[in-house]
C-alpha cells in the first residue's frame, strides 16, 4: 500500500537523517562510468538534499507555495543525476560541455555590461574564454532541454509534467498574481470581483512535499546504483516498491537511440582530440 500524505514527512526527515549521517568516502561502481560520472552523480543528489532540508521546513512553516521553486530545482537535480547515471561518461562530458558554455555566456554578459570597466581585464577574460571553450562539443545528441532529458528516461514524463506545474510559479507571471487574488460574488457590476490578500492561497501542500520525497528517493536511488557500497540499495528497493515507481532507472527507446550515438560521437571526439 502507498504511503499516505500524512507518512511524507516523517520519510523525507528519515531520508535527510540518513544521508547527513557519518559514512565512508565516495567510492564509484566502475561499471561504463568513469570518476566523473559518479561525482556528479553523488554531488546532484547531495544538491537535492540540501533543497528538501529547505522544502521540509517550509512545509512545517505552512510555506509550501515558497517550495515550489524548489521542487522544481529538486526534479531537474533529481531527473538529471538518473541521466547521467545512465549515460555514463558521455552524459557527463555533456554536463561539463553546457558548464563551460554556461560560464562563458556570463562572462559575456559581464562583458557586455561594462564590468570589469579596465580595458586589460576585459582583454584577460576574453581570451580566458576563447582558449576554455571552442564551441565544439563530445556529441550533438546533447539533452540541452530538460524536455528532452526527461524524454529519454523512462517514467520521467510525470516529472516533467510537474516541473512545468511548478515552472507556473516559479517566474514572475499572473499565476503568481492569482495566488493572491480571492475571488467574490458581487451584485453592483462596479465593485471588484477580487479580494487582494497578503498570503497566497494554499497550493497543494501535500502534493509537493510528495514530488519533493519522490525526488529525494529517485536521486538517491541514481547514487545508490553506482556506489560501489550500495548501501542504500535495501532501503531504497523498499521505498521505491511501496510506491508503485522503479529502483532501476531504464532509457526510453529514444533515450537509448541517442545514448548510442552519444557513445559513438564522444568515442569519434576523443579521438579528434589526441
Amino acid at each position: 500500500m502507498p504511503p499516505s500524505p500524512t507518512e511524507y514527512p516523517d520519510l523525507l526527515r528519515e531520508l535527510i537523517t540518513s544521508w547527513q549521517a557519518p559514512g565512508s568516502q565516495i567510492s564509484i561502481e566502475p561499471r561504463n562510468r568513469s570518476a566523473t560520472t559518479g561525482i556528479v552523480v553523488f554531488c546532484l543528489t547531495s544538491h537535492v538534499y540540501t533543497l528538501a532540508q529547505a522544502v521540509q521546513a517550509l512545509y512545517d512553516a505552512d510555506h509550501t507555495v515558497a517550495s515550489v521553486p524548489l521542487v522544481r530545482q529538486m526534479i531537474e537535480c533529481a531527473v538529471t543525476a538518473m541521466w547521467t547515471e545512465l549515460a555514463g561518461e558521455a552524459g557527463s562530458q555533456i554536463l561539463l560541455h553546457q558548464q563551460s558554455r554556461s560560464v562563458r555566456t556570463a562572462y559575456q554578459e559581464f562583458v557586455s555590461a561594462g564590468m570589469p570597466a579596465d580595458v586589460s581585464t576585459v582583454r584577460r577574460m576574453t581570451e580566458e574564454i576563447d582558449e576554455s571553450f571552442d564551441g565544439s562539443g563530445p556529441t550533438r545528441a546533447a539533452a540541452t532541454h530538460f524536455e528532452r532529458l526527461c524524454a529519454e528516461v523512462a517514467g520521467c514524463d510525470f516529472a516533467y509534467a510537474m516541473y512545468r506545474t511548478a515552472s507556473a510559479i516559479s517566474h514572475a507571471s499572473m499565476s503568481v498574481a492569482d495566488l493572491y487574488l480571492d475571488q467574490r460574488d458581487i451584485a453592483d457590476p462596479t465593485e471588484t470581483p477580487f479580494v487582494v490578500s497578503t498570503s497566497p492561497a494554499e497550493y497543494a501542500p501535500d502534493s509537493w512535499l510528495g514530488m519533493a520525497l519522490l525526488m529525494t528517493m529517485h536521486a538517491t536511488s541514481a547514487w545508490s546504483r553506482v556506489d560501489t557500497t550500495h548501501k542504500d540499495e535495501a532501503k531504497m528497493r523498499a521505498l521505491q516498491d511501496r510506491f508503485g515507481t522503479a529502483y532501476d532507472a531504464q532509457f526510453t527507446p529514444a533515450g537509448l537511440e541517442r545514448q548510442t550515438q552519444r557513445e559513438r560521437e564522444l568515442l569519434h571526439w576523443r579521438g579528434t582530440e589526441q
